[in-house]
């Protein structure tokens, strides 16, 4: 019972501000509105088996897996920071510091910076490509709808890097120094102590920077929205673009409704999936 009291409060609030708006979003998801009117027309699944039938909900699927890829390969490049920096090289509290900042700033500063930096006129990028003759930097790649999605990408990377960099380091310092020792006395070199001796015991922090990269990949909306609002065309439409061009573009709440559910349940299975693969290993 004392349990159950301490964790009503958080219970409560997860009710309110997460479970409600989901059943809400669920029940509009089954009806015909165009979030004016007072009545809401049912219609069952009809905007599910629209939405399945939509070419451009699969591309946007398509992309998000590759949104999803690239943060897979910042949890990498976040981990492999954390070990540099794990050893406490000179200025090493300096560079995990900056390795934050751009998660700290948040993605909207981020896109809107990096927004400047692609443009193909005053950014600073393009006088860059110009000076050096590299036509990819001196016309923006953003307005390439085959390049698009490559540098949101990319940009996603290099701001979600440093998150991954913390939770890393905050493992590390649990890592059991006397097995380190025994490896090193028993003639393992680097790679090996950190293939044999530190990755299986960062396996739990390693699947919980991957939950968390999954789910950021499929709620990515606000970095894409200020850098490319799902332009050129389509080019970089991901699932939650699509669903805010739907409700407040389109007026078709239903519609949106349905591709958020659909954001909602993938997000639940990764999750349970990520969670049974850690558990098994454990």
């Amino acid at each position: 019972m004392t349990g159950l009291l301490f964790a009503a409060p958080a219970t409560a609030l997860v009710a309110v501000f997460v479970l409600y708006p989901v059943i809400g979003t669920f029940r509009i998801s089954l009806t015909d509105w165009d979030g004016f009117s007072p009545d809401r027309t049912f219609i069952g699944f009809a905007n599910y088996s629209s939405m399945f039938a939509d070419s451009v909900f699969w591309d946007s699927v398509g992309r998000n897996v590759l949104y999803i890829a690239g943060l897979f390969v910042a949890v990498t490049i976040g981990f492999l920071i954390a070990v540099l920096l794990w050893t406490r090289p000179r200025g090493w509290v300096v560079f995990r510091t900056v390795f934050l900042v751009p998660e700290m700033m948040g993605a909207s500063i981020v896109g809107i910076i990096w927004l400047q930096l692609w443009q193909p006129v005053s950014g600073g990028l393009a006088a860059i490509g110009k000076a050096l003759g590299i036509p990819f930097l001196a016309s923006s790649p953003l307005a390439n709808p085959q390049w698009a999605i490559i540098v949101l990408v990319l940009t996603q990377v290099w701001a979600s890097t440093g998150f991954y960099v913390v939770i890393s380091l905050g493992g590390l310092q649990n890592i059991d120094p006397n097995l380190l020792d025994a490896a090193s006395v028993d003639g393992a070199s680097r790679l090996q102590r950190l293939w044999h001796v530190v990755i299986p015991q960062m396996r739990p922090y390693l699947a919980l920077m991957t939950m968390l990269a999954g789910i950021a990949g499929l709620r990515a909306f606000d970095l894409v929205w200020i850098m490319t609002a799902g332009g050129p065309g389509n080019a970089t439409q991901l699932l939650g673009t699509s669903a805010y061009t739907m409700a407040f573009s389109r007026n078709e709440f239903g519609q949106a409704g349905a591709i958020a559910m659909t954001i909602v349940v993938l997000a639940l299975v990764f999750t349970a999936i990520t969670g049974r693969s850690n558990t098994r290993e454990s």
